[in-house]
């Protein structure tokens, strides 16, 4: 238990909540309210995470009573308004204040055959992975897989001589110059979709993971739209916190945040988009060959050493104004009747994070979406920019979209 007591504290100290989130959309009829509460009334009560809230100094969970009924919200869509209605969710509390640290809420539209399902909770009590794993034990019509679980082994030598370097570059934070503004703290939720057939193949074309061109792309995105109207401009290289997953079979439902955060510098600088790729590959190779997640994992899981732990956490959050992770689910769940036919994150960016960005794999989907703060108005244009240039790696000569925004500030 000492892993979630000591990640969880990091968040529960937070002045603001931190909410992430899960959006299924389904294509049918959307389902009663009446028969979405029996749902949660039939689920709930085996969900652990679903079950608590905090004790008033926000220190350590506690049980709560559930009330699952008072968890729903069902929100009216007008059409053409689905992503609207959505984006509303990340300035909205979270349902039933004093209740459990999560909510459930189904936008459906008159006469529409199609339905969305969000769910939110603290990050407290869930993180990416862990919320995605929920919301199929809680929504799916049958069992089935959620992400992939994780594969953990032994710390080494040199994931900790990486932990090192990364705790000591924790302790400055490096400028980006689309990143002068002062936080707004107020979101917006944008996202592009590609067929999953055509992140595959920009994969395997150049015998990479999807993780690795999904980041190269969102490089490529930044360097075409940082706003800096200087054509000769040096463009540096971004920080980047990558939460990775220590979830396995066994802890798959169980609350808390189980990751850890791997930090690099985002190839922005890179020229081309075969350029950042090859950078973004011998970046994740290493951290896969020192075993840094294992390393970083078992620092969190040695209870004498919370008090470092958390430091690592609250630097981690403070240092990379933009986060990025990625979660596949293998197979398409099917709820209440109707297919889910595409997916996506919705958290609010923690700590001075101005930026959030996700790769959200079901179905034949693959969905980049973008949470961004009002002060960078510009970052509302990277997700189509990350599915031009996955396009661009799948064709064979690796033609790459233009390399900058002529002669403006991209806004």
């Amino acid at each position: 238990m000492s892993r979630t007591r000591c990640v969880d504290r990091v968040y529960l100290a937070d002045a603001v909540p931190v909410t992430t989130g899960l959006c299924l959309d389904l294509a049918g009829p959307p389902p009663t309210g009446d028969e979405v509460r029996n749902r949660l009334a039939e689920r709930v009560p085996a969900l652990p995470a679903l079950g608590l809230g905090v004790n008033r100094s926000g220190t350590r969970f506690v049980p709560l009573p559930p009330r699952p009924g008072d968890q729903l919200r069902l929100l009216p869509v007008a059409p053409g308004e689905w992503d609207q209605a959505t984006e509303t969710l990340l300035r909205l509390p979270l349902a039933a204040a004093g209740g459990p640290l999560w909510d459930l809420t189904l936008l459906t539209a008159p006469g529409e055959r199609r339905f969305r399902l969000c769910l939110r909770a603290h990050h407290t009590l869930l993180d990416g992975v862990g919320i995605a794993h929920t919301a199929l034990a809680l929504l799916a019509d049958r069992p089935v897989p959620g992400p992939y679980p994780a594969r953990t082994g032994r710390p080494t030598a040199t994931g900790a001589a990486a932990l090192a370097r990364t705790a000591l570059g924790s302790l400055r934070r490096p400028q980006w110059p689309g990143f002068g503004a002062e936080r707004h703290g107020d979101f917006r939720w944008v996202y592009a979709d590609l067929g999953e057939p055509l992140l595959r193949r920009a994969a395997d074309r150049h015998g990479v993971t999807a993780n690795d061109v999904f980041l190269a792309a969102l490089a490529r995105a930044f360097h075409i739209c940082r706003p800096d109207t200087r054509p000769d401009a040096p463009c540096p290289d971004l920080p980047l916190a990558m939460p990775m997953s220590v979830r396995d079979g066994r802890t798959r439902l169980h609350p808390g945040n189980h990751l850890v955060f791997g930090h690099f510098m985002l190839p922005v600088s890179a020229p081309d988009a075969r350029t950042a790729l090859a950078r973004v590959v011998r970046t994740t190779a290493r951290l896969r060959a020192c075993r840094y997640r294992d390393t970083v994992w078992a620092l969190y899981d040695t209870a004498a050493l919370t008090p470092v732990t958390s430091a690592h956490l609250r630097l981690s959050a403070a240092r990379a104004p933009v986060s990025a992770s990625h979660v596949a689910l293998p197979e398409a769940p099917v709820c209440f009747g109707a297919p889910v036919t595409a997916a996506a994150r919705l958290p609010v960016p923690a700590g001075g994070a101005r930026c959030y960005a996700g790769l959200t794999r079901v179905a034949a989907t693959a969905r980049l979406q973008v949470v961004h703060d009002t002060s960078v108005p510009w970052a509302a244009r990277l997700p189509a920019l990350c599915a031009d240039t996955v396009r661009a790696l799948a064709k064979p000569e690796g033609h790459d979209p233009a390399s900058r925004c002529p002669g403006r500030t991209c806004d």
